[in-house]
This record gives C-alpha cells, sequence and structure tokens, in this order.
C-alpha cells in the first residue's frame, strides 16, 4: 500500500465523527476484547487442543473463515488451479514491450484496474478479483487489480487471506489496520480524482513461478511515482508479496517522466 500512503496522509479516508464515537472509553474496551478474540481463534486454529502445533497433513486446513480449496485441474508449471477457476492456455512467454491488447479497464473505489479476458481475472467474487493466466500479462494485470483491492476493499481483510501471500508481512498489515478499524471505523469511499491511478509500468524480472513490475502512477497533481511489486504463483494463482514491515514495496521513487516505463493506464 506504499502507493496509496500519501492520499492517506492528506485525507485520513475515516470519519472523523465515526472516529470520535469510536474513541470512546466503553468502546476501545470492548474493542480490545474482540481484538483478543480474534486473535485468540487465529492461534487455536494454528496450534492443538493442548497448544502444540498440529502435525502437518496432506492438505492444509483452510484458515478461519475461509471455504477450504479443492485442487482441480493442472495448470502450465505443475500448479493446480483452485476450484472454480477455469483452465487458462499460457499462449504468451514473452514480456509485453507495449500495452497488452484486449484489455478493458473498469473503476474500483475510484482506481482504474486492468481486466482482460485473455490474462484474467477470470472470476470476480464481491471485492476479490481471481484467477489470472501464468503468462507476463496475467502477473502484470494481477499485480494491478490486488495492490489496489487489498489497499482499497471494503473487506480488504478477505483479499488479504485469499490474494496475499501469507506470511510476515500479511501479519504486518493485517494486524495494526484490524486495530485501526476497531477504533476508527472503515475507511471511507475515496473522493474521485482523489486516488493516483496507473501510468505505465516497467517489469523488473519474470518466471512462471514469480514476477515484480515497477508500476508508475500518476497522483492527482500530475506528478509520477513508481513502486516495484512483487508476486508469487502459488496454489494456481498469483498471490501479492508483502514485505516484513506490510509494505507492498520495498522501494519507490518519484518519476520526471515515463522514460522507461510502457504507457499504460484506464485514465
Amino acid at each position: 500500500m506504499a502507493w496509496l500512503r500519501k492520499e492517506q496522509s492528506a485525507s485520513s479516508g475515516y470519519d472523523d465523527d465515526e472516529g470520535s464515537r469510536f474513541a470512546q472509553p466503553g468502546f476501545i474496551a470492548s474493542a480490545l476484547v474482540i481484538l483478543f478474540v480474534i486473535l485468540s481463534a487465529v492461534y487455536l486454529a494454528v496450534a492443538g487442543n493442548d497448544g502444540k502445533p498440529r502435525a502437518a497433513a496432506s492438505q492444509p486446513p483452510a484458515a478461519p473463515g475461509i471455504a477450504p480449496v479443492t485442487l482441480g485441474p493442472v495448470r502450465e508449471g505443475g500448479a493446480p488451479a483452485p476450484k472454480g477457476c477455469p483452465f487458462i492456455p499460457a499462449a504468451e512467454i514473452s514480456r509485453p514491450v507495449r500495452a497488452p491488447a484486449n484489455i478493458t479497464w473498469q473503476s474500483f473505489r475510484t482506481v482504474s484496474v486492468p481486466a482482460s479476458s485473455i490474462a484474467g481475472p477470470m472470476i470476480i467474487q464481491g471485492d476479490v478479483a481471481h484467477c489470472y493466466a501464468q503468462t507476463p500479462t496475467g502477473a502484470l494485470v494481477a499485480i494491478a487489480q490486488i495492490s489496489t483491492r487489498y489497499a482499497l476493499a471494503e473487506n480488504w481483510l478477505t483479499v488479504v487471506n485469499q490474494q496475499v501471500l501469507p506470511g510476515p508481512g500479511a501479519d504486518a498489515y493485517s494486524l495494526p489496520r484490524i486495530e485501526k478499524e476497531l477504533v476508527h471505523g472503515s475507511a471511507r469511499m475515496p473522493e474521485p480524482g482523489s486516488m493516483s491511478q496507473i501510468a505505465g509500468f516497467k517489469f523488473v524480472n519474470y518466471s512462471s513461478l514469480s514476477a515484480s513490475v515497477e508500476i508508475a502512477r500518476r497522483r492527482p497533481d500530475g506528478s509520477l511515482q513508481a513502486f516495484v511489486h512483487t508476486v508469487v504463483w502459488k496454489d494456481g494463482d498469483w498471490k501479492l508479496e508483502l514485505q516484513p514491515d506490510g509494505g507492498d514495496s520495498p522501494t519507490g521513487r518519484d518519476l520526471i517522466s515515463l522514460e522507461g516505463f510502457v504507457p499504460w493506464g484506464g485514465s
């Protein structure tokens, strides 16, 4: 969510009246109890009844609140596709050097995100857009979609659980946000024209199992910034990899122009 921080610094996205109501001592105490229950449930799901970690099973149990995934047909690279994802032929192997064809742009909470009948997402369920092609363009579209949705979705935790690579980065991002929303409530819908929009891309590296792409975004004032995002092919789809501190990019920089980038965007 590094690309989102400057927009949030100007406008928190949280309703001030709601924040004052949620900040009352009684609510804070209740919120802390709720947070303790959530964390306890997560611990009990990971540990056995005797407090000791459970032995690894042939297929790990699903996290609380997430339906178990039944693995379906195997896609290119030997990775099984999650149940419900259609088979997507991997017809493309080269990194795109121009804006990919067959892309349409749709608005998600005021940010334009790409979609393709060839590269994905093939299925959109609520705030989750998944089932991407195991191709360079599939990885590119997945990065654009997931990096936007996990930051802005109303049901952002569902996006994190299903589309962010599990690990310290996901935990470092989720727990502070849960605590913040227990106190201040959920973020408001961004005002039109207040968010950075995708303006271009540059592949850093790509393989059938991982991809890193630098995404250029144009701020509302017209200036440009760029961040490198990484996705990993896991359980038959691309998953966004977060940094140990919960950020979605190890680097960020301001740009003078789109030189070196492929111009690409919906607005």
